[in-house]
């Protein structure tokens, strides 16, 4: 048997002679929870234990989700006010393929790299960069990227060059 409501039509049928729980959805959009005791008895359960029971059966751990996503949320927060103030900045660039950059900000990030045209027509780069990590010691990671790819060295730093 059926239960039709006009657009969707359900299997709703007792299991092993218990009754069963199936769904019908409204023209409205609206999900209804129906039981069958028999194949001609169905009678309606509430709309709001629908919803709750269809979000808990689709997804039965979007709770400790949600919960996760809070928690991300709230570590993610910038741990200082405002932003970095930015103590020096160097761009140069000849054109010619050869460039060298470098900046540094009042909360310890530094950065440095430069770069020269190679015989394949890409550069070769070489650099570093450095950031705090919130415990008073900073990450330092050394860099060359070429025709043989991207490698980085890394060291842990106790206090700002």
């Amino acid at each position: 048997m059926y239960a039709n409501n006009g657009h969707t039509a359900s299997p709703i049928t007792p299991i092993h002679g218990k009754p069963s729980r199936g769904y019908i959805s409204t023209a409205s959009g609206l999900l209804l929870t129906v039981d069958s005791s028999s194949l001609t008895n169905m009678k309606l359960v509430s709309t709001w234990e629908t919803k709750r029971e269809a979000a808990l059966t689709a997804c039965p751990s979007c709770p400790m989700a949600i919960f996760a996503c809070l928690l991300a949320l709230a570590l993610a927060r910038p741990q200082s006010p405002g932003d970095a103030q930015t103590l020096r900045s160097e761009n140069i660039n000849e054109g010619n393929g050869v460039f060298q950059y470098n900046f540094e900000t009042d909360n310890g990030i530094v950065v440095e790299a430069s770069g020269t045209p190679n015989a394949e027509g890409s550069s070769d780069i070489a650099g570093t960069y450095r950031f705090p990590l919130g415990s008073g010691r900073f990450l330092e990671v050394t860099y060359s990227a070429d025709q043989r790819g991207y490698r980085p060295s890394t060291r842990y730093v106790s206090q700002r060059k």
